[in-house]
């Protein structure tokens, strides 16, 4: 009655334990639900509060996996380019086993957008593929736009313009579904840049100047800018310098002005014109914006140009050793950047497969450890099991002993009143048959004349 009390109380008490745990991952799992529901609205609020975080006190592998690709998530909407992975593999490791098609999908395109910031392209593409598996699945068109854009530039990174042209379609198409309009003016500027890159001008074109319309109404001044980098780019590439000259002049000019890229066009314009001291003007104003690489060799090619309009070969020249060197040094950092990241990868492989062994071998001396306990414990109980049956063996050769000594006993006692009473039945025959023969004595002597003896014995 005693054991099945303790069972029973071991079992609510362990009942209560699952629940309060339950409990506690459910409430882990609500509050991240929250802050999911507000990453839209206010990213740095959900960015904030994610840091402020301990991971520790996190209950279970779905509180935890969601912190971390929220966490990912809210990175990459602060324009903050993370390039480990450690982090959003929690989450990919946990939801590709769970049937939760929508957190599936963002673990695996956050995943690609990490390899993507590092440069590691083939692996953010099968990463973005991965997410392109549950499109059809997916309720939320804003991030399967979202990823359509981020594999049109991956495929626009490896020239690969006829992917990248249906990619940016796709894209242009589900933000379009979502009512992003913005961002699906953005998919059609980088499909009107594709079909730059593809020559196929006239489609170009007109799919810039949509872009640049749209913009224009909705004071779009950043679409606005690119656009009209790639318009004029478009009619420098066809020789149209008066389309160029019309675009430069127009409405959309006077939005942005001051961009290094526009510039530079400006000053070429005015060197067509013969304006030399003009594009000169501008050309120095390039120059004093310029921040990146890409900047000086754009400035430099144009400075070679003009110089060359303007007979100057051998400042053309020095003009044009400077965007070699420029290019060349951009281009040795490009290839020793998959060196760099061939080395992070191999290093870090290395650390998990050190990590995965040390793990194994833990397991492995748990199991045997978890294997030598159950032996014994077994050896133990047939121990235990051999030594009652011998036990039952001795009690029950003590239980025989113990009858037969009593048998024995109880024969004796038999036997010994037996005897007496033979004894006694034996005294009181001789004592009956003395007293015959006695008289029988008596009568032989009177019968033949002999005298009876006087001193006689009495055994009476």
């Amino acid at each position: 009655m005693k054991d099945r009390i303790m069972k029973y109380m071991l079992s609510v008490m362990f009942s209560f334990a699952l629940f309060f745990v339950s409990c506690s991952d459910n409430r882990s799992v609500i509050e991240l639900g929250k802050m999911e529901a507000l990453m839209q609205e206010d990213p740095v609020k959900v960015l904030e509060t994610l840091e402020n975080i301990d991971e520790r006190t996190l209950k279970g592998d779905k509180a935890k996996a969601l912190y971390a690709l929220l966490y990912s998530q809210a990175k990459d909407k602060n324009w903050i380019d993370e390039t480990d992975d450690s982090l959003i593999s929690i989450a990919v490791n946990y939801f590709k086993e769970s049937n939760d098609t929508y957190h599936k999908f963002l673990s695996y395109f956050y995943c690609g957008r990490v390899y993507q910031n590092a440069g590691n392209l083939a692996k953010a593409i099968i990463s973005f593929t991965k997410a392109e598996e549950m499109e059809t699945d997916m309720c939320d068109f804003y991030y399967v736009g979202l990823l359509y854009a981020n594999l049109g530039l991956l495929y626009q990174d490896i020239n690969n313009y006829t992917k990248s042209l249906e990619a940016f379609e796709n894209a242009f198409k589900y933000y379009s579904n979502a009512g992003k309009h913005h961002h699906s003016m953005y998919a059609k500027l980088n499909m009107g840049n594709i079909l730059l890159n593809m020559k196929q001008y006239d489609k170009a074109e007109q799919c810039l100047e949509e872009v640049m319309e749209w913009s224009y109404k909705n004071n779009d001044s950043v679409t606005i800018r690119n656009g009209l980098v790639l318009l004029a780019d478009l009619y420098e590439q066809t020789k149209n310098c008066e389309a160029l000259k019309t675009l430069l002049s127009s409405r959309y000019y006077e939005v942005d002005d001051e961009s290094c890229n526009l510039l530079q066009y400006k000053a070429y314009v005015y060197a067509l014109e013969g304006k030399m001291e003009l594009a000169q003007k501008f050309l120095c104003r390039a120059w004093s914006i310029a921040v990146s690489q890409k900047d000086s060799a754009v400035l430099y090619h144009r400075e070679y140009s003009i110089n060359k309009m303007k007979g100057e070969y051998d400042e053309a020249l020095m003009s044009h050793e400077k965007l070699l060197y420029n290019l060349d040094r951009s281009i040795r950092v490009q290839l020793q950047q998959p060196v760099i990241a061939v080395q992070k990868d191999y290093y870090r492989e290395e650390a998990r497969l050190n990590q995965y062994q040390l793990k194994q071998n833990r397991n492995i001396f748990i199991v045997l450890s978890v294997a030598a306990a159950i032996i014994f414990v077994l050896v133990v109980v047939i121990c235990v099991y051999k030594i009652r049956i011998e036990q039952k063996k001795i009690d029950w050769y003590m239980d025989k002993i113990g009858n037969l000594e009593s048998s024995l006993l109880s024969v004796r006692n038999n036997k010994d009143i037996v005897a007496e009473e033979m004894s006694a039945k034996i005294s009181n025959l001789f004592l009956n048959q003395f007293n015959l023969i006695d008289k029988l004595s008596a009568t032989y002597y009177e019968t033949h004349g002999v005298p009876f003896p006087i001193n006689r014995t009495d055994y009476n």
